[in-house]
């Protein structure tokens, strides 16, 4: 029997005085006295009320409310030395991590997207003087390198939900200077790279390492990365959607300018005829290593219709990325696939900017039986175990027979040699999944749109989503397979009847 809304919150409560408390601990011999921002978090009111989903799935609405009360079990207070909230991904980890947070500012955009803004601020204050801005921040340092710079494709998001303009105008000059360093520091022979395989975030993936060779990583002042051009690219056009909120059209235009050339440049030296994807680039050469990586120039809007079907086909072969849970970090059938970290597993943020790069090429019937599929092994997980994960097993969705790091002895040490529980961090996108794309509720100009795909067997079934802070009550009800009636009760009555996507099912 799983444990009730209250029970859940309870268990998220006391976790969090516990972990209040061992921070401030820590931190004692440093001050003479608790500052009074440490203690805001045990004394906080009450955040507003989560959202809601109501689907004929029971475990779905409770893995839904689960994930809300581990993400603000997650949520940080001010402290004496990082001076707003910040979010961490799990209990076990005591810092806050620059890709991670843009994740689950994601997360918070469905609940408090205030939140979500203001989980960037630890790594603006700590960006360095050169514009870097640092992957790791906790109460005592920052790092000295960076993460996939996907800041403004987060800001922008949540953006849409609600109008920032003095937040934004206070960011945005951090957020220019952050390119101007990529340009300057990670820029050469007209392609971004990286300055070591950590800054990836997908570090011990098999692209880094000569012939599989874990001891023999690859020279990465030889190595030009998919994955990394393409987040630029994101960045590029989500800086130039934000430049126009600032009143900055100038440095709109500069953007596109600068957007419309590095995609020109990744179809042309990156993709692959023959295999029909795209790849790293070492020594001038295609790397051929067929990873999810190769599939991140679609979020970025990069593939023709031609490409996009040849991508497509990449993805739904059962032998290699339509797994049971989509989308493996290597392809299946790769004889460099095993499930370990980042040569396999599925990680929620990488199928997340697949499903919305699908999204973007106009294969929303791919996107949702993927969410669909991913939604239901995370939530079907969480039942049967009471946890959220890092990552999972493609072939089953649970976490039988996956292991953790073990290239790193410290951080085996710290985090263990098995996925992270109670990880909210980009596994909250589980959430995103379900009302993006299955509920098909997004906002756009801060204005809700609808575009279901509810799948066939909820046929004359009425599912409900509630968010009080966004002001949404609505309901949806699938009444033939391609056609659901739309009903908003708030901020306004409201019905009408929508297409519904019909997944794509074999």
């Amino acid at each position: 029997m799983k444990p009730s809304d209250d029970d859940l919150k309870g268990v998220a409560n006391r976790r969090k005085f516990i972990n209040t408390a061992l921070n401030a601990s820590l931190f004692l011999p440093l001050v003479l006295r608790i500052p009074r921002a440490l203690l805001e978090p045990l004394f906080r009111k009450e955040q507003n009320p989560q959202p809601v989903v109501e689907t004929p799935d029971q475990t779905w609405n409770q893995g839904f409310a689960a994930v809300f009360h581990e993400l603000e079990s997650n949520l940080q207070g001010k402290t004496a030395f990082i001076w707003s909230r910040w979010a961490r991904p799990a209990p076990r980890f005591f810092s806050t991590y620059l890709w991670e947070t843009c994740f689950i500012s994601m997360v918070w955009g469905l609940w408090m997207p205030d939140i979500g803004l203001e989980i960037f601020e630890p790594f603006l204050a700590r960006q360095r003087m050169d514009g870097r801005i640092p992957y790791e921040v906790n109460p005592v340092r920052s790092s000295a390198i960076t993460q996939p710079p996907l800041l403004a494709w987060a800001m922008e998001t949540l953006s849409r939900k609600k109008i920032y303009t003095e937040f934004l105008k206070g960011t945005y000059p951090a957020l220019v200077r952050y390119y101007r360093w990529l340009r300057k520091d990670r820029f050469r022979d007209g392609f971004y790279f990286w300055g070591e395989p950590f800054e990836s975030g997908m570090e011990s993936s098999p692209r880094f390492f000569v012939k599989n060779d874990e001891f023999q990583p690859v020279d990465m002042k030889r190595f030009i990365p998919v994955d990394l051009n393409s987040e630029v690219l994101i960045q590029l056009r989500s800086m130039a959607t934000l430049s126009k909120m600032v009143g900055k059209p100038n440095d709109s235009k500069a953007y596109l300018r600068d957007a419309d050339i590095l995609a020109a440049r990744i179809n042309r030296q990156m993709w692959n005829e023959r295999d029909g994807m795209y790849y790293d680039i070492y020594d001038g050469a295609h790397l051929r290593v067929p990873t999810i990586a190769s599939f991140f120039p679609m979020t970025a809007g990069v593939p023709s219709e031609t490409q996009v079907a040849a991508l497509v086909n990449v993805l739904l072969d059962t032998n290699r990325f339509w797994t049971p849970m989509p989308f493996p970090t290597v392809a299946k059938n790769d004889p460099r696939f095993k499930l370990d970290t980042w040569q396999g597993p599925v990680w929620l943020s990488t199928s997340y900017m697949v499903i919305r790069g699908l999204e973007n090429c106009g294969r929303r019937d791919i996107a949702a039986e993927a969410a669909y599929r991913v939604v239901s092994k995370v939530f079907g997980t969480w039942n049967k175990s009471g946890h959220f994960y890092e990552f999972y097993n493609p072939n089953t969705g649970d976490i039988n027979d996956v292991v953790g790091p073990k290239e790193n002895i410290m951080k085996s040490l710290i985090l263990g040699e098995r996925p992270v529980k109670d990880f909210v961090g980009s596994t909250g996108l589980v959430n995103n999944l379900l009302v993006e794309d299955i509920l098909g509720i997004r906002w756009k100009d801060t204005r809700p749109i609808f575009e279901p795909a509810l799948p066939p067997e909820w046929l004359g079934k009425t599912i409900r989503y509630k968010s009080p802070y966004l002001k949404l009550d609505c309901s949806l009800k699938l009444e033939e397979p391609d056609k659901a009636r739309l009903r908003i009760t708030a901020p306004y009555t409201y019905e009408t009847v929508l297409p519904n996507v019909v997944p794509w099912r074999k």
